[in-house]
């Protein structure tokens, strides 16, 4: 299990957007949890690019993991590298 964005980060840079837009499964996510599956795995990417797109509007990337685009480029990354299959399983929440 790793942590990919502190909750402050959440609070302030992503739960806006995703109430402000209606990412439903982002939503999810920070509500209560979302296992990343088959059925739902490529809204959830979808999602997930276009909260980056909005991140990057506002902060400039930098390749340190305590930056906010750094986090959520890294969190599209492992969902692309570990797509819903027998021997893996993501789980975000």
């Amino acid at each position: 299990m790793a942590s990919l964005a502190g909750y402050n980060e959440i609070q302030q840079l992503w739960i806006p957007y995703i109430k402000n837009v209606g990412l439903q499964y982002l939503d999810l996510c920070y509500s209560g949890g979302l296992k990343v599956d088959k059925e739902n795995y490529a809204n959830v990417v979808a999602e997930a690019s276009m909260i980056l797109k909005h991140i990057e509007t506002s902060i400039t990337y930098c390749d340190d993991p305590a930056n906010p685009v750094y986090r959520c480029r890294r969190l599209i990354e492992i969902l692309r590298r570990y797509p819903p299959s027998d021997e893996h399983e993501v789980y975000l929440g």
